[in-house]
């Protein structure tokens, strides 16, 4: 009896061992797997640590040829470029001589402004001329030419008028004795910088010219007062806008009597309750 018990007890050991086996097997034998991998990779990269070092040896600092090195050589030359120019206006194209065309000798040269196919510059880069307030051009352009051409005043009602021909002020020139040149708000004296137009024959140079003949506002911060009819038609409001000689205003106002012709500067600084520098 003793043996057959021994028999049976150890087949019963052995079923149990086969059957923790068989187990293991079908399911840890997939993460059995992954760490005899893991344990492996560790035993490789603990041998090569023994042998280089825990630590890789850095690369050279060279730079390394990319696009953008070519683009910022283009920049720098822009900016090259534009500082020559900022620092001389004359150094692009010499004027010698203009003429301011004044309101009442509008109709001498009306023909030739009306048959001029236009070539027109406006605020195109990051210059201090096209970065200048507006209404801070108006005052050295009333200093350096006068009064303006035209005005508001002389244009006529917003109603009658498209976008583009609601303007604040408008300067006609005659450079060099025969090149025509028009000097326009860009958007009211709240925005910045001026725009130029030339005969179309002058495109090539319109920059050049806008630099050369308006650099001289910025070269000098000489300003005079003036007060000019202003029509702000996203608001539907008109302004008197101006500079009074130590301060910019602007004045709302009811639809003005445009017959009657520009604003008086004295009539409107004593009101000037929105005073903006």
């Amino acid at each position: 009896m003793s043996g057959l018990l021994f028999f049976r007890m150890r087949y019963r050991y052995v079923l149990i061992v086969l059957f923790a086996v068989f187990i293991t097997d079908s399911v840890g034998s997939q993460t059995l797997i992954e760490r005899l991998r893991w344990e492996r990779t560790k035993a490789l990269a603990s041998e090569a640590f023994r042998s280089d070092g825990a630590r890789l040896e850095p690369l050279p600092t060279d730079p390394l040829g990319v696009r953008s090195d070519s683009i910022r050589q283009w920049i720098m030359t822009l900016i090259k470029d534009r500082s020559d120019r900022d620092s001389d206006y004359d150094d692009a194209i010499r004027i010698s001589n203009w003429q301011t065309i004044r309101m009442i000798e509008i109709p001498v040269y009306q023909t030739q402004f009306d048959t001029t196919k236009w070539a027109f510059l406006g605020v195109s880069s990051i210059s201090e001329l096209d970065t200048t307030q507006t209404r801070e051009l108006r005052s050295r352009l009333e200093y350096r030419f006068g009064r303006p051409t035209r005005t508001l005043a002389e244009i006529g009602q917003p109603s009658e008028l498209s976008r583009a021909e609601i303007i604040e002020f408008e300067y006609w020139f005659i450079l060099n004795d025969t090149i025509p040149v028009i000097v326009i708000d860009v958007n009211g004296p709240w925005d910045r910088g001026l725009v130029m137009a030339s005969s179309h024959r002058y495109r090539e140079q319109l920059s050049e010219i806008k630099d050369a003949f308006l650099g001289q506002l910025i070269a000098r911060e000489d300003r005079k007062p003036f007060a000019d009819y202003y029509y702000n038609p996203e608001e539907k409001v008109w302004y008197v806008t101006g500079f009074d000689g130590a301060s910019f205003f602007d004045v709302r106002i009811g639809r003005p009597n445009l017959e009657l012709g520009r604003p008086i500067l004295v009539e409107y600084i004593s009101g000037a309750g929105q005073s903006q520098e």
